[in-house]
């Protein structure tokens, strides 16, 4: 049976992490419709055992050049280190493995959020926003 979660949007909502050190936190997470990959603060990767990646990307590009990958963002071009996160949950919605991008800037800091979750987690479920009632609905695969 299908079932549908609904959420104010935009909002910041608490999202269970677990990274590689098996250390798991709770970081307020922001949905984002406009965002194609999910991404994640450098201080949060650091804090979930992802210390390499929060080197300079210049220099983790010579070792991990398959780890780096180019997004288009409102800066312009910007460097991303691609890692795993063992699990991210939010709402019900878990993700194993889950690949969330470390931008070479750090998050814009008006934002209270360390994660910004892109259409990627949403992936085989129907999301729709509405913008006159400022809700989102998820519909589960199931």
């Amino acid at each position: 049976m299908r079932s549908k979660v609904l959420l104010p949007y935009p909002s910041v909502y608490m999202c269970m992490v677990k990274g590689i050190n098996d250390k798991v936190r709770e970081v307020p997470a922001l949905i984002s419709i406009s965002y194609s990959t999910s991404v994640i603060s450098k201080i949060s990767a650091a804090e979930l055992g992802y210390l390499d990646a929060t080197s300079r990307l210049q220099d983790l590009e010579e070792l991990y050049h398959d780890r780096v990958k180019y997004f288009l963002t409102t800066k312009g071009i910007e460097r991303a280190y691609i890692l795993k996160l063992r699990l991210i949950r939010l709402c019900g919605i878990t993700r194993r493995n889950f690949p969330v991008a470390i931008l070479d800037e750090e998050l814009n800091p008006h934002l209270p959020v360390d994660l910004i979750l892109g259409l990627d987690f949403f992936k085989n479920r129907k999301i729709s926003v509405d913008t006159v009632k400022k809700t989102i609905s998820i519909l589960s695969s199931e």
